[in-house]
Parts: structure tokens; C-alpha cells; sequence
């Protein structure tokens, strides 16, 4: 079981591989070689393992872990999959929806039915743009925002800068 005190002491010490440490409900903590001590939760939802991240010590509490952890089991027993409670949870607090959730919008009423190269199209915005920006609010993603995934996917793959 975890304690406050021992996240307080691991917390910014480095060590030479990661570390997982248990607690309790499927509760964890990942501690990496830097000290970087970040709250994890492992479940099962439609018979698969998953896990998800929760947050980082210090500024979530090891209090506040389990009490996150209790709600996310709670919203799986009323059958709700927790990794898109989170989700949701986080577009209700921007007040605008992820470009990543628009994106698949996009893809499912237009894509889908009017490009014939829509799988590439979207397996591109997967591979090159969500990680960059997904998660960001829609309405506070920028041109320089762009431009930096563009330079970067044309540095990587040039033939695919054009389908992003």
C-alpha cells in the first residue's frame, strides 16, 4: 500500500530503471528514472486489460488518485468505459471539443463518404497529428501549431506531409 510519505520521497529521486508500485483497486504509480511519479489505473472493460493514466504527484495527491480511481470503477459498473469518461470529462472542462474528436466527426460524415483515400487520410491524422495535438482544444489550436506538425512530418516522410 502507498503513502503519502513514500511518493514524497521517491518524487524527483532518480533511480536506475522505472519503477510500478501497487496500491490498492487496480491503483498504481509509475515512477520514472528521472522521479517522475505518475498515477495509473489498470482495469478490465469489455473483457480486455487496460490501463489509464490519471495523473502526476505532486500536484494530484495520492488522496485525490484513489478518489479518481473509486469514480472511474463506479462509471465502469454503471457500464461506461472510463477512458472516455475522462475524455469527456476533459471536454466539458476546455468548453470545446478536442480537434481529435472533430476530426473523427469529420471523418465519419464526410471523409468516410466523399474521399476515396479516406483510411489513409485518417491513419495519417493518426499517426502525425493527433499525438501533437488531438488532445488541445479545438478552438486554441494555431497556425504555428500546424506549421510545426507539417515541418515535422515532412522532415520524417515527406510523401505524407501532403495527406495530413
Amino acid at each position: 500500500m502507498l503513502s503519502d510519505s513514500r511518493l514524497y520521497k521517491l518524487h524527483r529521486k532518480p533511480c536506475e530503471k522505472i519503477q510500478v508500485l501497487s496500491d490498492r483497486d487496480g491503483l498504481y504509480v509509475r515512477i520514472s528514472v528521472k522521479g517522475a511519479v505518475t498515477f495509473f489505473m489498470r482495469y478490465r472493460f469489455d473483457g480486455k486489460a487496460q490501463q489509464m493514466m490519471l495523473g502526476s504527484y505532486p500536484a494530484m495527491s495520492l488522496k485525490q488518485a484513489r478518489a479518481r480511481n473509486l469514480h472511474f470503477r463506479g462509471l465502469m459498473q454503471a457500464g461506461q468505459d472510463p477512458r472516455i469518461s475522462q475524455r469527456l470529462e476533459r471536454e466539458s472542462a476546455y468548453g470545446c471539443p478536442t480537434f481529435e474528436a472533430l476530426a473523427h466527426i469529420w471523418y465519419e460524415k464526410y471523409a468516410r463518404k466523399q474521399l476515396k483515400n479516406h483510411k489513409a487520410n485518417l491513419a495519417s491524422l493518426e499517426l502525425y497529428i493527433f499525438p501533437r495535438f488531438g488532445a488541445l482544444p479545438a478552438d486554441k489550436i494555431t497556425t504555428h501549431h500546424w506549421l510545426d506538425a507539417l515541418e515535422s512530418v515532412t522532415a520524417r516522410s515527406p510523401s505524407q506531409a501532403g495527406s495530413c
